[in-house]
């Protein structure tokens, strides 16, 4: 019993001291950190002269007689030091660059970014700071810009937090009719599509109803203290809507076998920009034949729209090229 009580009061007094690898304790200190009473000064001393016999200097000692204070000799807790750091250093500096393209991400991203700066050798630091320099001056945004959120970071984290302790959330919401909604949501998932991040709800008297909102068209979110409980149908929904692509459709679902084909030139292009994880690619003698199982929505569209210039041509289904080609009188008739 003597030996567990001593080894649990060595590690208490190692842990006081890695949680603080600059400070330098006394014994009374000691004592006072992990509430041990005057009465246990001996016992204390004998576990510093434990710890430090052991090897690779965990615990030193500095001073003689009363003046002794002890603290850790592991220098690498104060500084963080990175192998192929001229590598890393580029991957940093790039990551700074880029953080604004990920919603919601960007100030989590920076202060990561920032931390790990701040723990790196003098030397180091100087040295990301002259790469940064010069690697900002290279890296281009072609087109418009993403009008950044500056809450987007906090509201996603509440967002997550909600997710984890199952707790409704009440949200103030532009809906994309341009109307302002407010209401308390029963958040299930996140799901990120082409740059954006949409958060997954379900409807309270409907386990099945899943839709989704974006997290940019949040005005304001909190977490409620109101709980809920997940029914194991509303998870297996979430998941064959996200693998069918009928997440972002207000419609029925209806998986189709979508065929396509391309010139076979420009095999390249089509799997630079995939739709779908269904999506195969054979090859014919004449053509790419790309086959994919999905709803057809407006984001399919928009993706075969996307592909005119490439060659795309719809076989099948039928109601699909129908919709295709009165999109394209529309736009005929607008500019013909």
């Amino acid at each position: 019993m003597a030996d567990i009580q001593k080894n649990e009061r060595i590690i208490q007094l190692l842990m006081e001291l890695l949680k603080r690898p600059k400070k330098a304790f006394t014994i009374a200190e000691l004592l006072q950190a992990i509430d041990l009473p005057e009465t246990e000064r001996r016992n204390v001393q004998r576990d510093m002269v434990s710890l430090m016999n052991l090897p690779g200097d965990l615990v030193v000692c500095y001073g003689h007689g009363t003046r002794k204070t002890y603290r850790t000799g592991l220098n690498v807790l104060d500084k963080l030091t990175l192998p192929n750091f001229e590598d890393v250093m580029l991957q940093f500096v790039f990551l700074q660059n880029i953080a604004n393209i990920y919603p919601g991400t960007a100030d989590l991203i920076e202060e990561l970014v920032d931390k790990i700066q701040r723990n790196l050798p003098r030397l180091e630091q100087d040295k990301l700071k002259d790469a940064y320099k010069d690697i900002h001056s290279r890296v281009f945004f072609v087109g418009g810009y993403r009008k950044i959120d500056d809450a987007a970071g906090e509201k996603l984290h509440t967002i997550l937090l909600a997710l984890r302790n199952r707790h409704e959330l009440s949200t103030l919401y532009k809906t994309s009719g341009g109307e302002t909604k407010k209401g308390n949501r029963i958040p299930v998932g996140i799901a990120m599509f082409q740059g954006e991040i949409y958060i997954a709800c379900v409807r309270r008297n409907d386990p099945r109803a899943v839709y989704t909102i974006k997290l940019n068209r949040i005005i304001s979110v909190e977490s409620t203290k109101v709980p809920f409980v997940e029914n194991p149908e509303t998870r297996i929904v979430l998941e064959s809507m996200v693998k069918d692509f009928s997440l972002f459709n207000k419609q029925d679902n209806c998986v189709e076998r979508i065929h396509l084909t391309f010139p076979l030139g420009k095999r390249d292009f089509v799997e630079e920009i995939p739709f779908h994880s269904s999506m195969r690619i054979r090859e014919g003698k004449e053509f790419l034949h790309v086959t994919m199982h999905v709803n057809v929505t407006l984001q399919l569209k928009q993706w075969l729209l996307f592909h005119t210039e490439n060659g795309v041509t719809v076989v099948k289904p039928e109601h699909l090229r129908k919709e295709l080609l009165k999109i394209g009188l529309e736009i005929a008739e607008k500019y013909g």
